[in-house]
């Protein structure tokens, strides 16, 4: 799949994982903009929702040094990125400082390996990993979803 898609828009963390021993697996959705709906004093606003409109992307790691999530809300951010896609390979980072200073990983062992962010719309992903993702379109689980939308979300945008 092309990193094009990552360009542009926003994305919801749908489910996290490990699938297999040291393999991690994300899979989010595109954002939307839902009906607008009248929030206080005929004020309306839309909600922001998971895309029922489009599969689920799965981005897999697996050769991975590290990982950690963290909530959107608390995250700072890198002065010195001027231009944001929401999924970034980062050569230096805070978080391969990080990942030195408390890991034995090293170019040697297990290899050279660089930091993956992944910026979504209530968390930022970051993996340092010593391959690109695999990225694929998925079918939607029920669980993410439910009969009705999502099942985290007021209502499905379309």
């Amino acid at each position: 799949m092309d990193y094009s898609v990552f360009s542009k828009g926003s994305f919801f963390l749908l489910e996290i994982g490990e699938p297999e021993d040291n393999v991690l697996r994300l899979v989010v959705a595109e954002a939307r903009t839902g009906e607008p709906m009248d929030v206080v004093n005929s004020i309306s606003a839309a909600p922001i929702l998971p895309a029922t409109d489009v599969d689920p992307i799965e981005l897999t790691w697996t050769d991975y040094v590290a990982y950690a999530v963290l909530n959107e809300s608390f995250t700072t951010g890198d002065p010195n990125v001027t231009s944001r896609s929401m999924l970034e390979r980062r050569p230096t980072s805070a978080f391969l400082d990080y990942v030195a200073q408390d890991t034995f990983a090293s170019p040697d062992y297990p290899g050279p390996f660089e930091h993956w962010e992944f910026v979504c719309l209530n968390h930022v992903v970051n993996v340092a990993a010593m391959r690109a993702p695999e990225i694929r379109r998925v079918s939607p689980d029920p669980k993410w979803f439910g009969r009705d939308g999502p099942s985290n979300f007021q209502r499905s945008a379309r």
